[in-house]
């Protein structure tokens, strides 16, 4: 049986000056081209994105380019799941984004017969959570870990639901000037 895939591809750089929609800048847009260009050589079957600004215009740009449309879902938004020091989060808005995110990583993060390789366009505290939880390491480990704007992250997930991590903020697609 066919291992499944599911690739995690981080949102272009966006403008933290605009706090009302924090919209991709104009070398984010150029960023989610690039990616969708690469990802375009991968055999993706269904197209996911946040329901975040950001994460929803870096989909719309790669959708066209896979010929497929995009799902946004709240559950793949942004969040805090663990303390960090010096960030101000409630313990109620951590245990409330931990508890989504565990329950994105176990709709996605299951073997499923037939469905092989699907590419989530979201943010960067997910992406890394999901990485310690797909290799087994304390969750609070994710903030040890960089994730560039438009880099893809492949983690595989066997029939036996074993997973491994293929690949961990990919972004050699981009031009040095366009990593961020």
């Amino acid at each position: 049986m066919k291992p499944r895939i599911v690739a995690l591809l981080r949102h272009g750089e966006y403008d933290l000056a605009d706090h009302g929609s924090f919209g991709l800048t104009t070398r984010g847009r150029d960023q989610a081209r690039l990616a969708g260009q690469w990802v375009k050589g991968r055999p993706v079957e269904k197209l996911y994105s946040s329901g975040i600004v950001r994460a929803k215009e870096t989909a719309e740009i790669i959708s066209p380019i896979l010929g497929m449309p995009y799902r946004a879902l709240n559950m793949l938004g942004e969040g805090v799941p663990t303390a960090v020091k010096g960030l101000d989060a409630s313990p109620e808005t951590i245990a409330e984004d931990r508890a989504r995110m565990d329950r994105a990583y176990a709709k996605f993060f299951t073997y499923k017969e037939g469905e092989l390789y699907d590419l989530i366009v979201c943010h960067a505290n997910l992406i890394r959570y999901f990485v310690c939880k797909a290799l087994g390491v304390n969750p609070r480990k994710w903030t040890k870990m960089v994730s560039n704007h438009a880099s893809c992250t492949e983690i595989m997930i066997s029939s036996k639901g074993v997973t491994r991590l293929l690949s961990y903020n990919e972004a050699g697609y981009l031009p040095h000037e366009l990593r961020t």
